[in-house]
Formats: C-alpha cells, sequence, structure tokens
C-alpha cells in the first residue's frame, strides 16, 4: 500500500529531498530538486531525527513563515539547549526517550516519521507548522525567485543515506570531568563534529567503565523515537586517544564513511599473477604508440600514474597530442570483486600522511600505473591541433604505451625556464631525470616546451571564452621524521601544472561529447550548474566602492569584470574576490544525461557544454564508468535498451564520497596546520574580511589560504547595527578583553590576527585573536 507521504507528494503537499545539515546541528537544509534555493529547517524538531545527506520527505510551513532575503546560515552558540538538558536525573533518562516538555530543548509541537514499515504518528496541528496548500504562484516562487527561502520540515526520512556512525568523547552526565561510571550511570557522547547530535550511550559490555577521559570513540545510532531529544546508541570501538595525528585521521574515515579496511582475498586473487605479461592478442587489437616519446608529469610521490603525453609536429605544421590513461577498466571488469570494492569506496582519499586507496596497490602503484620501461594498457584520446591550439581532429582507442619517463612537476618546470633563459645556472640533469628508450633528455625538453606552448594558447582561449579561475589554494606541509609538520607553506601551481591541466581539459571534454553523442540518455557527465544567485551582492558591492560595475549573469560576464579588476585592485584584494565568487557558486556533481536536459549538462566553471572524468581511473570510479562507455561508443554498440537507474543511484553516492573526500582531507589538512602551530605558533597574519552577516564575520589570510570566522557571542559591545552583508557597526567594542572602540566591519577591511594552537579541543582547533583592525 502507498504510504501517507507518497499520497501527499502525489497531491503536491509533500517533496522528495537531500538533508544538508553542513555546519550545526541547529542548522539545516533541504534540496529539492527544482527549487531555487534549499528549504531552511528551522528547529531541532522539524529536522525530525534525519542526519546530514539523508534522503527525506518534508512539507513547507505557511507561506508567511518564508524567508524573503538573501541570508547567510545562522550561526548558533555552541551551548546549545541540547547540552542543558544534560542536568535530567538518571531515572527520567532510563528509556533514553525523553519526552520533549520535560527536556527543556524546545517547546514545538512533535514531528512523525516513517521509515520502512514503522507506523507513523500524527502530527499535532498548530498554526504555521501543518502542510499547507500551495498556490501556482507559490510554486512559481519556488521554482524561480532565488531570493525566496521557503521554511519546512521533515515528515519522513526515505532513505537512511547517513552511515549513523558518529566520534567523540564519552562523559559522564552532571559531571564531565570524572574518569568512570558507576553503577546506573548515564554516558554521553559529545560529538567532535558541530552538525551530529549528543548520544546516549548504552552501557553495555562495548562501554568502557573507566578510563575513557581524553580518547575518542566511535558510537553507532541504533535507535531515535519519536518526541526523543537524543538518539541511542552503541560504541563500536575506542579510536585512541584524542589529539593524536593518526587517532583524529581515523575519526575523520569513521565519520565521512571512508573505508580504510584491507582488500578482501577475493579481490586480490581476481587480478593477474606478478609479473603481468599483456597478452598477445591485445597487441593485435589495440593502437600501438610505443615509438612515441610518451612521458608522464606528476607530484614526485605519485605511484598511481594515470596519465602520460605524446607530441609530434606534422608535416602540414599541426600537431598530434596524444592523452594516454591508464586502462583500469581492462583489470576491473563489471560485477568483479574488485569492481564490487571500487563502486562502494568510489575514489581515492588523499590525506597529508597516507592515501587510501581505491584500488588495491598492485594495481595502483604496477597493473595500471603508467610507469617507464615496460608496456602498458592504455585508452588514448588523440588529437590533431593547430600551432594556436585550436583543434581540427581527433579520435579515441584503446592502445599500449612505453613510457619514457616519469617526470615531476619541477624537473619539466625546470626544463621551461632553461629554454627560457639558457645563460642562467642550471642543473643538467633537472633535478634527476632519467629517461629511457625510445626517448632522450633532449627530445622530452623539446616536447615539453612544444606542449607548453599549446596549453598556454588554449589556456588563453579558455579564459578569453569566459572560463572562470575556481583555484582553491591548498597548503603543502614539510613533514619530519616522526611525521609532523615542521614547515608549511601554500601549494605553489608553475607552468608545468597548467600544461598538465590543459590537455587533460581538452580529453574530459572532448570524450564528454563523443559519448553523450553515440549515448545521448547514458552518458556519464559532470555538471558545474548555475550560481542561484547571479547578482553577487557582496561582490557587487566591493566592486563599486572601486568605482566598478560587476556583471554576474554569466560565467563569461564574471570572468570579464574580474579581468577588468585585476588592472585597478591589489592583488590581496583580487585573491579575495576570487574566493568570495568561488563561495558563491553551486558545487559541481556527476550525473546520466537522461537525467537533464542537454541545456542543463553545462559546466559554469569552464564555460564549457559538456564534460566528464575520463583522466583519473586508478583514484575514481566514475571515470572507470566512462572508459567503458567509450569503448562501446568507439565499437558503435547499441545500449539503447539499458537501464540507467541503477548508474544514477551509483552517481549519487559517488556525489557524496566526492563531497566526503573533500571535507575529510580539508579537515586532514586543518590538523596539520594545527600541529605546525603547537611547535611553531602562535602566528600573526594580515587578514581581509569576506564575508559578514546579521551573526558575524568571516576573515582569509592569504598567507596561509586561513578562514575563520568571528560570531557576535564571542565579542563585548554595547550595541551593534547591521545590514546583511553590507555592514556591522560595534559600538564600544571589545575582543579578548582589549577595547577596541566603535568599530565598522565591512567586506575588504584589513584585520590583524594571532593564531594559535587550541589543543584542548578535539579535533585539535585554531585560537584565533584580533590583534587590530585597520
Amino acid at each position: 500500500p502507498q504510504t501517507k507521504w507518497e499520497a501527499m507528494e502525489r497531491e503536491g503537499k509533500a517533496f522528495v529531498g537531500v538533508f544538508k545539515a553542513p555546519r550545526s546541528y541547529k542548522e539545516a537544509y533541504v534540496t529539492i530538486p527544482g527549487f531555487a534555493r534549499d528549504v531552511h529547517i528551522s528547529t531541532t524538531l522539524f529536522r525530525n531525527r534525519a542526519f546530514h545527506n539523508d534522503e527525506v520527505v518534508i512539507t513547507l510551513l505557511e507561506r508567511k513563515t518564508w524567508r524573503t532575503t538573501v541570508t547567510a546560515p545562522e550561526i548558533v552558540e555552541e551551548v546549545t539547549e541540547e547540552l542543558k538538558a544534560l542536568d535530567i536525573s538518571p531515572p527520567e533518562l532510563e528509556t533514553v526517550d525523553v519526552p520533549v516538555e520535560d527536556s527543556g530543548v524546545a517547546e514545538e509541537p512533535e514531528v512523525d516519521v516513517e521509515v520502512e514499515a514503522a507506523k507513523s504518528t500524527p502530527v499535532k496541528a498548530e498554526t504555521g507548522t501543518e502542510a499547507v496548500e500551495l498556490s501556482e504562484e507559490d510554486m512559481r516562487v519556488l521554482r524561480e525567485d532565488e531570493n525566496v527561502q521557503a521554511e519546512g520540515k521533515v515528515v519522513a526520512i526515505k532513505t537512511e543515506v547517513n552511515n549513523r556512525l558518529i566520534v567523540g568523547r564519552l562523559y559522564r552526565i552532571g559531571d564531565r570531568e570524572s574518569d568512570s561510571f558507576g553503577k546506573d550511570m548515564w554516558a554521553m557522547l559529545q560529538p567532535c563534529a558541530s552538525h551530529l547530535p549528543l548520544v546516549n550511550v548504552v552501557r553495555d559490555n562495548s562501554c568502557p567503565n573507566s578510563g575513557f577521559k581524553g580518547k575518542l570513540y566511535s558510537v553507532k545510532v541504533k535507535k531515535w523515537t519519536a518526541g526523543s531529544v537524543f538518539p541511542r546508541g552503541n560504541v563500536l570501538q575506542c579510536l585512541g586517544t584524542a589529539n593524536d595525528i593518526e587517532t583524529e585521521t581515523n575519526a575523520l574515515c569513521v565519520q565521512y564513511g571512508i573505508d580504510q579496511s584491507d582488500f578482501s582475498a577475493q579481490c586480490i586473487t581476481s587480478l593477474p599473477a606478478l609479473p603481468f605479461t599483456i597478452p598477445e592478442s591485445e597487441y593485435q587489437k589495440r593502437k600501438d604508440f610505443r615509438d612515441l616519446r610518451v612521458f608522464s608529469i606528476d607530484p614526485p610521490s605519485a605511484r598511481d600514474v594515470d596519465d602520460a603525453l605524446h607530441i609530434r609536429r606534422l608535416d602540414n605544421g599541426n600537431f598530434e597530442v596524444g592523452v594516454h590513461i591508464a586502462d583500469v577498466s581492462y583489470f576491473v571488469t563489471p560485477n568483479s570483486p574488485i569492481d564490487d570494492t571500487a563502486r562502494m569506496r568510489t575514489r581515492s582519499f588523499y590525506f597529508i600522511q597516507n592515501v587510501i586507496p581505491m584500488l588495491p596497490r598492485v594495481l595502483c602503484d604496477d597493473l595500471c600505473s603508467l610507469l617507464p620501461g615496460g608496456d602498458r594498457l592504455t585508452f588514448s584520446a588523440v588529437f590533431t591541433l593547430t600551432s594556436e591550439g585550436e583543434l581540427v581532429d581527433e579520435y579515441f582507442s584503446r592502445s599500449i604505451i612505453h613510457s619514457c619517463g616519469k617526470l615531476s612537476y619541477s624537473m619539466v618546470q625546470q626544463m621551461l625556464d632553461h629554454v627560457k633563459n639558457p645563460e642562467a645556472p642550471y642543473d643538467n640533469t633537472f633535478g634527476g631525470a632519467v629517461i629511457h628508450s625510445p626517448g632522450t633528455l633532449e627530445g622530452v625538453i623539446t616536447d615539453s616546451v612544444m606542449l607548453n606552448a599549446l596549453a598556454i594558447c588554449m589556456r588563453s582561449k579558455r579564459f578569453a571564452s569566459g572560463a572562470l579561475a575556481l583555484d582553491n589554494p591548498k597548503l603543502y606541509f614539510k613533514l619530519d621524521d616522526q611525521g609532523l609538520p615542521e614547515s608549511v607553506s601554500l601549494y605553489e601551481l608553475t607552468e608545468s601544472h597548467r600544461l598538465i591541466e590543459e590537455f587533460m581539459l581538452l580529453a574530459n571534454s572532448r570524450v564528454a561529447h563523443f559519448i553523450s553523442s553515440n549515448f545521448p540518455s547514458h552518458a556519464v557527465l559532470r555538471c558545474h550548474p548555475n550560481p542561484r544567485d547571479t547578482s553577487f551582492p557582496t561582490v557587487s558591492k566591493v566592486f563599486s566602492d572601486f568605482g566598478l560595475q560587476f556583471d554576474g549573469t554569466s560565467a563569461t560576464a564574471i570572468s570579464r569584470s574580474l579581468e577588468v579588476a585585476k588592472q585597478v585592485m591589489p592583488p590581496e584584494v583580487m585573491s579575495v574576490l576570487q574566493i568570495m565568487v568561488t563561495r558563491s557558486m553551486q558545487r559541481a556533481f556527476y550525473f546520466v544525461s537522461c537525467e537533464r536536459e542537454e541545456s542543463a549538462w553545462r559546466h559554469y566553471g569552464l564555460n564549457i557544454t559538456h564534460y566528464t572524468h575520463f583522466t583519473s581511473p586508478i583514484r575514481r570510479y566514475p571515470d572507470v564508468l566512462v572508459h567503458r562507455l567509450l569503448e562501446l561508443a568507439v565499437q558503435r554498440a547499441d545500449i539503447s535498451s539499458q537501464n540507467q537507474n541503477e548508474t544514477i543511484v551509483l552517481l549519487n553516492h559517488c556525489n557524496s564520497c566526492h563531497d566526503a573526500s573533500r571535507k575529510a582531507q580539508d579537515l586532514n589538512s586543518k590538523l596539520y596546520f594545527v600541529k605546525y602551530l603547537e611547535k611553531h605558533g602562535p602566528l600573526t597574519l594580515e587578514g581581509v574580511v569576506f564575508d559578514l552577516w546579521d551573526k558575524g564575520f568571516q576573515i582569509y589570510c592569504a598567507e596561509y589560504a586561513f578562514e575563520w570566522r568571528f560570531i557576535l557571542p564571542n565579542f563585548e559591545y554595547e550595541d551593534v547595527q547591521c545590514e546583511n552583508g553590507v555592514f556591522l557597526k560595534f559600538k564600544n567594542l571589545r575582543c579578548d578583553g582589549q577595547p577596541k572602540g566603535d568599530v565598522k566591519i565591512v567586506p575588504l577591511l584589513r584585520v590583524t590576527v594571532s593564531v594559535s594552537a587550541d589543543e584542548k579541543r578535539s579535533p585539535p582547533e585554531c585560537a584565533v585573536k584580533i590583534v587590530e583592525f585597520h
């Protein structure tokens, strides 16, 4: 029988979407396909026990509750009403299901939820909270008006996507300093992540009786009944001592669902034995590039070499460029044990200290990796280009290469620099470049110069046509013998990085065109949607302060506006503007072409109509799918009868894992930065305000790509006035006890801050104090 919410969905009274609680447990949103903005969930009760990334069903509240201005997510104080509820006596907590009216958390009515066959509880009718009838005008606003944000409530959890694993510290209710539990005492878990709820921990054999202070535990939420303030969970394991790098990294893996386990014996035994010999049949049916000078350019520590290039000048003055990608799909066949594992992992996870691979090391580092000195199986995209980088012709083929060199970005950059300035002193090995037959060092240098010349032309044309530079600065750490950071700097992108970037972008784009033209309903593509708010209010205000006008109506318009700004704005202002523009963008995602109209396939940031991921199959599962599609397209196969639903579900999983990867890697980098501060801090940094709202403001320090949010409860002041996104005006402001007087905070205001390590928190966090406003 159809459930209640399915009937409501058909009637247009309920909507299915993805639940998001990215920052705070008290602030949540639901992304509904077709809505111009996410729906805001205003209370913990209205989130109705949903977790981040769950697929949920919501109803909307009355129109009068909807937000009618663009506001940044509200930053809520860390000490929430939930913490106040911890003084409840043990007898009241005995059943864990604390009645709402006794919790002190909120006075809103209970909200029901249906999960699978669970019976629903009637929703208490109350003005503004029941499911409302939506008019045609309401629906038009929801679909088209980016400045209106609806309020809603979760009425059902359709799919529990979140794994409900929570990492945190155990403590005893009523005595946080105690390191033991007495009989009949209740345990709570304080999550490390602020967007997760406190958990009532079941006192079974898995829960320690003592010695838990200062350690991190993983807990699995097992039950959360309607009306309960907290979920109930069981301890799975002790991860180790808090603030230890490996413990905190393990905690990130648990929190973001990253599989660190060893590959099964089935996976390993399904792979070819070493040493592997390419079957003669593969030589017969593949394009042979072994006589060409093919080489790779990667970070010096790279073991999983996905890509390699060749270039040769043709008789007519054009160039042939081959982009050769590891043929992972030869070894990872559909529905094999290794394929099943890769589908679940979806990608490799790169931390500062190690890599958690998507595929077994024998594949990553040997069978698939395009290492020099041996024949390797590849899938090649071969392009004919003019000397100005214009595409003349292309073809795609499974192939075999014999790489002559594994070069680093630094080696190639030294080669390019030497050719530009041959009189300058240089290392004639270019950092230890080793070249195998059929290549020579002189030939590789010539090829690198030709590739770079083409890349410069291609990059120039891309940006002239409206592509945006959306680089996200990353930190580079040099580790000592104990694995602790001894130095930190921004990772520098050089010409050699840009060279590789241009040809990878070309290959990804052209493969996307090819597979979508052959399989218009089955292609695996990547979309970067248009910004939801094209007015960019804060950026526009900064431009007007400099006497300029910002046009955010398209990627081309934004690119031109930024190009004009470069002529008059200082570099530090431009770097902040770049961050501000980037943060206004939506995230890119994988999809199947049947899910969207072709006009909505576009990649906004690159300003191209078709894009996919083809170039990194060792570390990304969608690339493996694209390789399989490309082979079928080359063969002109008919796949029209294949059902796309399984691929759609898989790509949604890939999107979730991609987001998890980004967050886990950013937090791992932050962990190492805090560890650096413990030894070398505090640091005095110059920052710039790049975002502000009615509850606080955010600064960016370019030297370390460091960001920090200041919220109003952290300050003392007599009065504050605010115009959202424009200014915060304080009267008699005091920061950390130091008087600052009357201060008006506006975008691009320069701020000097002191940054040190706060070792008391887990995960370790920075402590930031304002030294001076300028």
